[in-house]
């Protein structure tokens, strides 16, 4: 066996067999094709369908519920659902929306409660993608009102 150098300092072995003739006439291979179909079953040309659209992801706000007194603040956090396993990426392209408009809602998330609360209600925070508006999340901030304490009788005596 004789080897050749090249200019890549690679050694090759040159091909010394006579190489094939090319068929000249493709009815040399049809019988070859017809077996090669029907060892394959070749189903022929198929129709291309459209797989379903992929899901928008929906939207999961963090914490889900919370209880406020005046004027505390409360950031949420907006999560992407689907198709992830660790819960979802943090997204802020989403708009707050609270219901019934009670205390106010940042762009950022930030919630502050109203200064005066005077029996305890149940505001609803909502995130909305942009992405998919038809499924936003939620969570629930339960306001409570201060207690008042007293202290009676106003004053002490010593006997």
């Amino acid at each position: 066996m004789r080897f050749m150098p090249t200019k890549a300092n690679c050694f090759v072995k040159p091909f010394d067999q006579p190489i094939p003739r090319a068929a000249t006439s493709a009815s040399r291979f049809l019988p070859m094709l017809i077996v090669a179909g029907l060892l394959f079953q070749f189903p022929g040309p198929q129709p291309i369908q459209a797989g379903p659209a992929p899901a928008v992801p929906a939207i999961a706000v963090s914490p889900g519920s919370v209880s406020l007194g005046p004027v505390q603040t409360q950031q949420f956090t907006a999560r992407t659902l689907g198709g992830l396993s660790i819960g979802g990426l943090i997204t802020t392209n989403v708009t707050w929306t609270l219901s019934p408009l009670v205390g106010s809602i940042s762009a950022a998330g930030l919630y502050t409660a109203p200064a005066s609360i005077s029996s305890p209600q149940t505001v609803t925070v909502k995130a909305t993608s942009a992405a998919n508006p038809t499924n936003p999340g939620t969570a629930t901030v339960t306001l409570t009102p201060p207690v008042n304490v007293t202290v009676s009788p106003d004053r002490k005596s010593v006997v």
